[in-house]
């Protein structure tokens, strides 16, 4: 088990890149990988590009920014990460699970920000479901769950490289 930034700043420190801050995450996602963004979108881009495939023991990834999961619940103890965990085995993201965000303000709030941020980035944009909007403002039950993809079990039982093999 461990956090996704720990995760990243091992993988950076073996390459002798200080990664202790949230900028110095920032600076080596610019750095090595050509990516301009704030911490967040850095974090995620140097795990997908520099740890994932390198997780070959059964690892649990966990403290995911807020951002990456809006549905998420925040931490109690940090609200800009969030209660959610991805497994990961033989490099490959075996599955993810989180507690489901609840509380409806708390909720529209996370979409709002992230459709803001999606115009921000220039991604399409997509009307929004204004039902599921408003059944979020009557409220949603306690849950959580979890999703394992049985298309990279089959990857990692037949050693294929890529998910489209499968």
């Amino acid at each position: 088990r461990i956090s996704m930034h720990d995760a990243v700043a091992e993988i950076l420190a073996a390459d002798n890149i200080p990664a202790l801050s949230e900028q110095d995450i920032i600076n080596a996602a610019r750095d090595e990988l050509g990516v301009i963004g704030n911490y967040d979108k850095s974090l995620q881009s140097l795990f997908k590009r520099k740890v994932g495939a390198t997780l070959q023991k059964p690892t649990f990834i966990t403290d995911l920014p807020r951002s990456l999961t809006p549905m998420a619940k925040g931490a109690e103890d940090n609200n800009a990460i969030v209660k959610k965990v991805m497994f990961y085995a033989r490099g490959i993201q075996m599955g993810d699970g989180c507690y489901e965000e609840n509380d409806p303000h708390i909720q529209l709030d996370n979409f709002t920000k992230q459709y803001q941020r999606q115009i921000k980035d220039g991604f399409p944009q997509y009307p929004r479901d204004a039902d599921f909007m408003s059944a979020i403002e009557r409220a949603i039950p306690p849950m959580s769950g979890i999703a394992i993809g049985y298309d990279r079990m089959i990857m990692m039982v037949t050693g294929a490289q890529h998910i489209k093999e499968v």
